[in-house]
């Protein structure tokens, strides 16, 4: 066992970087571009319809993008794991939200369900 570690470690420090991500990231970018692919297929406007209905706002417009960071973003992990240099930008900061947003968004989550129905027969405390 020994031996294989050492065999690892020295084909990973001549390549530069781990092998086990090379087939990840052919997953994980095929995985994007197939379900952008998808959306892309049934319609744009099939899956405005569902953000839609999740209370979206510009659902047609975040279908959209939606779709395009799919494809694009699966294309440059599949780039990226075929060795070509793909460069990824990362924000300085933590994202943060609107405290007034953040409290209605807490009340909808804790209030009944949208249709009116209780939900403590489906959502069930579970205490030690």
């Amino acid at each position: 066992m020994r031996t294989a570690v050492d065999l690892y470690k020295r084909v990973t420090a001549s390549v530069g970087w781990p092998l086990y991500a090379i087939p990840l990231r052919l997953v994980v970018g095929f995985g994007f571009m197939e379900h952008g692919y998808a959306k892309l297929a049934r319609g744009p406007e099939s899956f405005a319809a569902i953000l839609h209905a999740l209370g979206m706002p510009a659902p047609t417009l975040f279908a959209w993008i939606t779709i395009v960071v799919e494809l694009f973003g699966g294309l440059l992990n599949d780039l990226k794991s075929a060795g070509y240099k793909v460069v990824f930008m990362k924000p300085k900061f933590a994202v943060t939200t609107i405290a007034s947003y953040d409290e209605v968004i807490m009340k909808q989550v804790k209030g009944p369900a949208s249709d009116g129905r209780s939900i403590s027969s489906v959502v069930r405390t579970i205490s030690e």
